[in-house]
């Protein structure tokens, strides 16, 4: 029987935040079992390096089109991502494994009440807030794949100042617009900049201080782009 035609785990919602979790983490381990970065998978898949990375971490729906896609760029079966999706479910995760991590949430939760909200521009009056008080869970930010990166210089005034902090999970890349880590292959010392793009094999960045400009880096000097997370003074 095709695999297309095979019933769904039925417990397994494909729009659920945890199975595409789990979805994401069995094709990392696939194109890890390949010795591929994920630069080089999103090559062949012909999708840019920020989708691959989409979907590894979980924030897209696998639909049958896209996981044709990204076995075939791997040299796998579609079947073959559904097997190593379902050893999740036989107990075939590494106890460390941050599918397995996520879905349990640490067993713990750090949370801070939301006491307001900030109205800022033309869209305040479409949002409205909760009835009942609500907290904000900040455990994401602590947890095994998130580092801390000091902040030394002056380059990103103010959306980042010398002395402070910012935290960025290496499981997680930016979106145009959000602040973001570029950690190189090399020596070099991390940089907190702002992202903007990838396009043909380069990253495009913006930094701040003391006027703004965009500045351009090799994909290929660069090991991973991270998504600025908490930042402090």
């Amino acid at each position: 029987m095709p695999v297309w035609n095979r019933p769904r785990m039925a417990d397994s919602d494909p729009d659920s935040p945890a199975e595409r979790r789990l979805m994401g983490a069995a094709l990392r381990r696939l194109r890890e079992q390949r010795g591929l970065t994920q630069t080089a998978a999103a090559d062949r898949a012909g999708i840019t390096l920020q989708a691959w990375g989409n979907y590894e971490n979980g924030r897209r729906r696998f639909s049958r089109s896209l996981i044709d896609k990204t076995t075939t760029a791997l040299g796998f079966e579609p079947e073959d991502l559904l097997i190593e999706r379902t050893r999740a479910d036989e107990g075939g995760l590494p106890s460390g494994d941050p599918a397995r991590m996520l879905d349990e949430r640490w067993a713990r939760r750090y949370e801070l009440p939301i006491v307001g909200v900030v109205r800022a521009g033309g869209l305040a009056a479409a949002f409205q807030p909760p009835s009942e008080p609500d907290t904000l869970d900040l455990m994401p930010f602590f947890s095994p794949e998130n580092r801390v990166l000091m902040i030394q210089g002056e380059s990103m005034i103010p959306y980042a100042q010398p002395g402070g902090w910012v935290t960025y999970n290496i499981k997680s890349w930016p979106r145009r617009g959000d602040g973001c880590v570029i950690v190189f292959k090399d020596d070099r010392d991390p940089l907190v900049k702002r992202f903007e793009k990838t396009l043909g094999g380069s990253l495009y960045v913006t930094e701040l201080f003391p006027a703004e400009r965009e500045l351009t880096f090799d994909l290929g000097e660069i090991s991973g782009v991270y998504r600025v997370g908490l930042r402090a003074d």
